[in-house]
């Protein structure tokens, strides 16, 4: 009961934080971390470098998933 409560508090801090690390992007889209590295390495989707660190602005990969919207019939 209590680790669920966690977790949801976790989810709830996610979704409002600003910035991202690559781990919390990852499950925030529900991909692995290397999935997060492989899309920054091609440079397709939207991350800041301030450091060493990559971090990814959670609007900015908002805007990317709308971006990639893809019609159905």
């Amino acid at each position: 009961m209590m680790s669920s409560a966690i977790a949801e508090m976790k989810k709830i801090q996610l979704v409002t934080k600003e910035y991202m690390t690559a781990e919390e992007c990852a499950r925030y889209l529900g991909l692995s971390r290397s999935a997060i590295y492989k899309l920054t390495h091609r440079k397709e989707i939207p991350f800041y470098k301030p450091s060493k660190r990559v971090m990814f602005k959670r609007t900015d990969i908002d805007a990317w998933i709308q971006k990639s919207y893809v019609q159905t019939k």
